[in-house]
């Protein structure tokens, strides 16, 4: 794991950027069904007023982005040395972020069908 973090290869480095996309388009997924659900609210002050269009949401959180991604993966096959460190440090800090997050949907999502269920 520790390897994985620190390597600065373009193959991880693309990896990476996949992982990010998936993590992306998980994160939209989550936030709508859980805005569905009435009692949850975006956190995200910059998608608050977009995720009122579940449209709008999804062209920019998996279309827009992945034109963006597919772009960063095509420029990362002429990074060198300092600027795939640069990418990785931004990556790896960006992963975690998305990680903790994907955990809080559904840690939400296990306390909505939980307060369902049992009140």
């Amino acid at each position: 794991m520790l390897n994985f973090l620190k390597a600065n290869s373009v193959h991880i480095t693309k990896f990476k950027l996949k992982l990010l996309y998936i993590l992306n388009v998980f994160d939209i997924i989550f936030t709508l069904l859980l805005l569905e659900t009435g009692i949850f609210k975006e956190a995200n002050l910059f998608m608050r007023n977009i995720v009122e269009s579940p449209i709008l949401s999804i062209f920019i959180k998996i279309v827009l982005v992945f034109f963006l991604i597919k772009y960063l993966l095509i420029r990362i096959e002429g990074a060198n040395l300092k600027q795939l460190k640069i990418s990785n440090y931004i990556l790896n800090f960006t992963l975690a972020i998305y990680i903790a997050i994907i955990i809080s949907h559904i840690f939400y999502f296990a306390i909505f069908f939980y307060i369902k269920i049992f009140i």
